[in-house]
């Protein structure tokens, strides 16, 4: 489970946690908010995205990814997105 803006990549992997379907669960939520630094400091500050709509920290890396995969193997995975003049082949290997 990820709470998370529609347009928003959701990091469930790293933020999210598992919940068992006919179960009863209670949760506790939590707004935070991040503010990414420049060069030096990190590659996804605010910045416009290609393959994304609205700039997210997730957004940022996701497309970070799919560029350095296309770079070496010129395909992507398929949960990496497309568009924006992007349009890779899904890696098969």
């Amino acid at each position: 489970m990820f709470l998370h803006p529609a347009y928003e990549v959701p990091q469930v992997r790293d933020l999210g946690f598992a919940v068992a379907p006919g179960t009863h669960t209670l949760v506790g939520i939590q707004l935070s908010r991040a503010s990414n630094l420049p060069d030096p400091w990190g590659d996804c500050a605010e910045t416009n995205l290609t393959l994304f709509t609205n700039y997210t920290y997730s957004g940022c890396l996701l497309q970070d990814e799919t560029m350095t995969l296309n770079d070496s193997c010129q395909c992507r995975d398929a949960y990496m997105p497309a568009g924006g003049g992007f349009e890779r082949e899904i890696c098969i290997y």
